[in-house]
């Protein structure tokens, strides 16, 4: 299969874990369009695709997992499948795994010329009333962050986080060519920040950040993670203001997505671990009936020799 996109995102609610993953799977369950998701099935959902829903572990524990993958075909070619994964695993905090994969099942080797947006899913679980994820003290939205000057020291602090995971990309207003954060913000939901600039704010940022990584001018900037005051303007890249505005977002995009792919593990280690306890309690369920049958068998031996 090949990875077209993936992100982690962690939860942040005044909701107990369990209550998050429950509202969580309900968001997805809709989305999948399947009842009952927080259980094990394999049916129908969303425009026919097969949707297979999971509990992993106990659910009284502290921790457990839910999980849910929905397949389908490409409405073009039906050699190509696309098979979206979701999994929330709870811990000390929630984290939801999203990923999107494509396949081919005819053995073709074809060359797939477009990029996927991320899975619908991910809108659904950004819009959430009662769950919101952050990163960096900021929550993600699917709404484009609108810098005032008097935010400016809230985007520093973000962009200078320590802890940030994802990356920043900050635009400016131009008159001409302008720069689509509505348009881009769709196609990196969940793997970064996307934040418009006003030029007094550009202005403020000048006292907040390091030396040559502001941007202004109708220019824009990916303020990638690590950001410190010994680091490099070269390292976060910059598009001038004359530059072609679909050209800078599509590049922005191919970065921050190819980033996102590199940074996703396989599996997450504790659903490995939870799959092998599900699998150690099914064996001793197994060698116990096992045992039982073994016994009767015996016992009507017994009897029959008796008689």
């Amino acid at each position: 299969m090949a990875l077209e996109y993936a992100t982690t995102l962690r939860a942040s609610s005044d909701l107990t874990p369990k209550e998050q993953v429950d509202c969580i799977a309900d968001a997805v369950g809709r989305w999948a369009r399947v009842p009952d998701p927080v259980s094990d099935a394999d049916r129908l959902g969303r425009r026919d695709a097969r949707v297979i829903t999971r509990v992993l572990g106990d659910l009284t524990a502290d921790q457990w997992a839910w999980t849910l993958q929905l397949s389908h075909p490409d409405d073009r070619d039906a050699a190509v499948e696309w098979v979206v994964s979701i999994a929330a695993v709870l811990g000390e905090a929630v984290d939801v795994t999203v990923r999107l994969e494509r396949r081919r099942t005819d053995g073709t080797v074809l060359r797939h010329r477009e990029r996927s947006a991320p899975p619908a899913c991910i809108r659904a679980l950004l819009d959430l009333d009662d769950i919101e994820f952050v990163d960096a003290g900021h929550r993600l939205t699917t709404s484009v962050w609108l810098v005032e000057p008097e935010d400016a020291s809230a985007l520093a602090q973000t962009i200078l986080d320590p802890e940030r995971r994802l990356p920043v990309f900050g635009f400016t207003p131009r008159d001409e060519d302008p720069i689509d954060g509505g348009e881009l913000l769709p196609s990196v939901a969940g793997l970064a920040h996307v934040a418009l600039i006003r030029p007094k704010t550009s202005w403020a940022l000048d006292e907040l950040l390091p030396r040559g990584l502001n941007v202004y001018g109708g220019a824009a900037r990916l303020w990638w993670p690590g950001v410190t005051a010994r680091s490099s303007r070269w390292d976060h890249e910059l598009w001038a203001g004359d530059k072609s505005a679909q050209f800078l977002q599509r590049q922005a995009i191919d970065l921050i997505v190819e980033a996102g792919l590199a940074a996703a593990t396989s599996v997450d280690p504790r659903l490995l671990e939870l799959e092998r306890q599900g699998m150690d309690a099914e064996a001793r369920r197994l060698a116990e009936r096992v045992e039982e049958l073994r016994l009767r068998y015996e016992q009507a031996l017994a009897q029959a020799s008796d008689s």
